[in-house]
């Protein structure tokens, strides 16, 4: 059986930029999202650098992602912490397409939605109804308090008129 060799040219043709590169906040991350303007099988990865400052200094390769898989997720920033990433696609010949824009992303600091999802299992648990036990009590000794404040103010204003009036009588 003969059979020809078959002779793989260099691609000349540079692949498009991702296309509409976005983040979404998470809790203690940052998911990034991206499209492909011409997909085709002869793209490889994209590739996606991030910073602190959204400049072209201090830039950091974030990761390789294999195509056609168009979202990633970095998990473990702190609350709040902010990032800017870049992107830009590599076809199997080693073309690199031209990077996108910088765009911000930065880790969600909101932590309602764990609280109350956790609120009622938490209340339910032993541990959970000794703390309500002891959250109000100290609401009523907060109350006491504040009752206490208020009738020693009324006292001092009432000696402080006693007061006066001596003094206005002894003149």
């Amino acid at each position: 059986m003969n059979t020809q060799d078959t002779l793989l040219g260099s691609r000349k043709e540079i692949p498009s930029a991702p296309q509409s590169l976005q983040t979404t906040s998470l809790l203690f991350g940052i998911r990034l999202d991206w499209d492909f303007a011409n997909p085709t099988d002869v793209l490889l990865k994209t590739e996606i650098c991030y910073n602190k400052n959204g400049e072209d200094d201090d830039t950091l390769q974030f990761a390789d992602i294999s195509y056609p898989q168009r979202t990633h997720t970095l998990q473990g920033l702190a609350a709040g912490e902010k990032f800017y990433f870049r992107a830009r696609l590599v076809d199997k010949s080693g073309n690199a397409s031209a990077w996108t824009s910088w765009v911000s992303g930065s880790a969600s600091n909101d932590t309602g939605w764990v609280v109350e999802a956790s609120r009622d299992h938490f209340l339910d648990a032993e541990i959970g109804r000794r703390l309500q036990e002891q959250l109000n009590e100290q609401a009523r000794a907060n109350a006491r308090h504040n009752q206490a404040i208020a009738e020693n103010a009324q006292s001092i204003e009432r000696l402080s008129n006693i007061l006066k009036d001596l003094k206005r009588r002894i003149r």
